[in-house]
């Protein structure tokens, strides 16, 4: 998996080897991130750059799921109106 398209894809359907790919390929990229965002006067309750790239996974994490969630309850829904 060359193709950081195909890793995000992965990675989004549950590959934990895409994931961990995607987390040790991007690691450094998104640590100067969180830096440049610190220094800009960022999150002050964060001062660590590691954990200001953790709590972005986690976050982005939430979101995934969330979307599942949402898209489940939407597939109960319209079962329930052919029903």
């Amino acid at each position: 998996m060359g193709d950081i398209t195909e890793v995000i894809r992965a990675a989004a359907g549950g590959d934990r080897s895409a994931m961990e790919q995607l987390h040790s390929s991007r690691y450094a990229e998104l640590r100067q991130l969180a830096w440049a965002r610190l220094t800009e006067g960022g999150r002050g309750a964060v001062l660590d750059t590691s954990a200001e790239v953790h709590d972005g996974f986690l976050r982005m994490i939430e979101r995934q799921r969330q979307k599942a969630r949402a898209f489940l309850i939407r597939g109960a829904r319209a079962s329930r109106r052919r029903d």
